[in-house]
């Protein structure tokens, strides 16, 4: 084990006091991503059409076998006037997919001949879902667009909850909705997924659009005003997130997006780590590269006050925060040794003492507040909340397991907020495998997940090593040696007061006789 550090030394102190500086930086974030969500839930106001304009609904496809023929399926059955309502299928498949769509749409046309839904292929597939999505857009007339991924089911009301939210301003660009899932209780993976995405909905997403603050789309389960993409030049392919690109590039101009607080667009969530750790590097890195390209314009032309684009500022860098878990966890072997020495050598109840009380209980704290919702989010749950107890269960594990998350994420974030393209419009798109996980994997994910994962398990049990079994050997040894010190010295004073009291009794009793 390493040597013990001597606390009394200024570097030692620079660096607790560095490692406290990180921790509160944390705290600080995590309890203002739960103020912004702590606000007061509005009834719902029921939305009305006269007129019902002309909506295109957009279907990017790439090999979903499972899923293709079930979304056309729903959304198809969409309640909208049929002479208003255009489907197109963004088919980019090479597998037998483009097969099951084909006998999909005719098996649709024959029970409804007057549906307008068209069967859209491209030579190629430059730009990825960007590429599909601008294609679509420029071969319609339509004055909303709707999209939706593959493995999401909309409701039948979805498009008479949605395109009433436009009336409410002319400046509005798009309305997004929540997501709910179909296959919440499918594991405890999934379990825990829709856990933290229900929050990321119901109160970051709400709660800034109840404060006026930017908040983005989601790239499906939402509709855009065809005028606001003609304006903005449509998806940008320079990005692998093209739905947050192109919601802050809207809030840059002047538009808004709108939240609807309605019932949930039902999706998938990715059932593998391996799933869900592709989709988190898609999302990591897509943030990095939006915050590079856009940030010059977030400060100098969002047409709001600091707050808002401080904020804006803060919400791009969220995947960068990871970095901290990082340094904390890597230089916990330095922070225990030396705290840990100081400790021993420090009897009394100090001001820095009371300080890092609070920061462990605020860690807990923070972690607890923000992955589990306040009563105004119940709503959207699928399955019941655990007992209390499990809770506090899976907070100490979410913590012991961010290293794992974090390494994998901030290494995808900075990639995409430091590596500039060498040729626009010609990124790797890594697309979220569902269901068929290894088959979609193509041997670039696979080594690049392998290395990544076994770095992050390294880093996991390194993590797990210095910041809870070394910790707790140590201060449980201290304490018990403490406490045997304590106990000793309390029998040695009971001997000596016992002796005292035996030479008094007996020096009396010789007295008297």
């Amino acid at each position: 084990m390493m040597q013990l550090i001597d606390f009394t030394g200024s570097e030692n102190m620079e660096l607790i006091l560095f490692l406290w500086t990180l921790k509160l930086l944390l705290l600080s974030y995590f309890f203002y991503k739960y103020a912004i969500g702590k606000v007061k839930v509005k009834k719902p106001r029921e939305e009305s059409l006269s007129v019902f304009p002309k909506v295109c609904i957009q279907l990017p496809i790439y090999n979903e076998p499972e899923h293709c023929q079930e979304l056309i399926q729903s959304v198809s059955e969409l309640d909208w006037p049929i002479d208003q309502l255009e489907i197109q299928v963004l088919d980019d498949s090479n597998d037998q997919s483009s097969e099951l769509i084909a006998a999909k749409i005719a098996a649709i046309i024959k029970n409804k001949p007057g549906i307008n839904i068209r069967h859209l292929r491209r030579p190629h597939r430059q730009g990825y879902k960007a590429g599909a999505l601008n294609h679509g857009f420029q071969q319609s007339k339509a004055e909303y667009f709707a999209i939706f991924d593959c493995d999401f089911r909309p409701s039948k009301e979805f498009l008479k909850v949605t395109i009433p939210h436009f009336s409410n301003s002319e400046k509005i660009a798009a309305v997004q909705v929540p997501w709910g899932y179909y296959n919440a209780n499918a594991n405890i993976f999934t379990w825990v997924q829709s856990l933290l995405l229900i929050c990321h909905f119901h109160r970051d997403h709400r709660g800034r659009f109840e404060r006026g603050l930017i908040f983005h789309f989601n790239g499906t389960a939402g509709v855009w005003k065809a005028s606001v993409l003609q304006n903005l030049g449509g998806f940008s392919a320079n990005t692998v997130t093209e739905d947050l690109y192109l919601s802050l590039k809207a809030w840059i101009h002047g538009y808004r997006i709108w939240y609807a607080d309605v019932t949930p667009c039902k999706s998938e969530l990715p059932p593998t780590l391996a799933s869900f750790l592709i989709q988190q590097r898609r999302w990591a890195k897509g943030n990095g590269q939006v915050l590079r390209l856009l940030s010059k314009d977030l400060i100098k032309n969002l047409p709001y006050g600091k707050l808002v684009k401080a904020d804006a500022l803060l919400q791009q860098f969220g995947y960068g925060i990871s970095t901290f878990f990082v340094m904390v966890y890597f230089l916990s072997p330095l922070w225990i040794n030396a705290y840990g020495h100081w400790l021993a050598k420090s009897h009394e109840f100090n001001t820095l003492k009371a300080l890092d009380a609070c920061l462990w209980i605020g860690v807990f704290t923070s972690f607890f507040l923000l992955f589990f919702p306040n009563n105004a989010s119940l709503k959207y749950y699928t399955h019941s909340l655990p007992p209390l107890f499990f809770r506090f269960f899976l907070v100490i594990s979410l913590i012991l397991l961010a290293p794992l998350f974090a390494i994998f994420i901030g290494f995808s974030y900075w990639q995409g907020l430091l590596v500039r393209l060498k040729k626009p419009g010609h990124l790797y798109f890594a697309r979220t495998p569902k269901k068929a996980t290894k088959a979609t994997l193509s041997q670039r994910d696979h080594r690049t997940l392998d290395l990544m994962i076994g770095f992050a398990v390294f880093c996991s049990i390194y993590a797990l090593w210095w910041g809870v079994i070394i910790p707790f050997t140590y201060f449980s040894a201290q304490t018990a040696l403490l406490s045997y010190l304590k106990l000793n010295e309390s029998i040695k004073l009971k001997s000596y007061f016992h002796r005292c009291l035996t030479k008094t009794v007996g020096s009396l009793v010789r007295t008297k006789a």
